[in-house]
């Protein structure tokens, strides 16, 4: 079966303002600059994968930038927004996946995650990672397949 085939929402470019639907390929990177993403031994922690953010239709799912379609210069101006001027914290670095191995993730036999393309006006490069069947998932569930998500990430720190 096609990776693609339980997630409608990716064989079509959703945004606009996207470079087009999210490939395979691309690399995803979500941004650690809060000082509860990180545990004290420096990996990521479960704040950095929020599941309230999975299970809130409204929030649509976790932001992802796709790197590929960034410069550093956009990247640096994204994280300055993300923390704000009035901000104490600073970018800690990027948890970073290749989506096919966020896309490869299965439970029961089907998949659980979906990454769309979500580009917008000002950031082109935004795209979501959702749940791909949110019917049945509750919230030890959700933890449970964000442990494994965790698990396609790498943190790579800043400087």
């Amino acid at each position: 079966m096609n990776l693609m085939e339980e997630c409608i929402e990716e064989k079509e470019q959703q945004s606009p303002h996207s470079p087009g639907t999210v490939g395979d390929e691309e690399r995803l990177a979500r941004f650690i600059w809060r000082s509860e993403h990180l545990a004290e031994d420096g990996a990521l922690a479960p704040a950095a994968f929020p599941v309230q953010d999975l299970l809130d239709p409204s929030r649509r799912g976790l932001s992802v930038a796709r790197s590929y379609h960034m410069t550093p210069i956009e990247i640096r101006k994204h994280v300055r927004t993300l923390v704000g001027s009035g901000s104490d914290e600073t970018t800690k670095g990027m948890a970073v996946a290749e989506t096919m191995s966020v896309r490869a993730i299965r439970s029961d036999g089907a998949r659980v995650f979906c990454v769309v393309d979500d580009g917008k006006l000002d950031f082109q490069a935004h795209a979501v990672m959702c749940l791909a069947h949110s019917h049945g998932m509750n919230r030890s569930s959700v933890r449970r397949v964000r442990q494994r998500l965790m698990r396609s990430f790498s943190f790579q720190p800043s400087g």
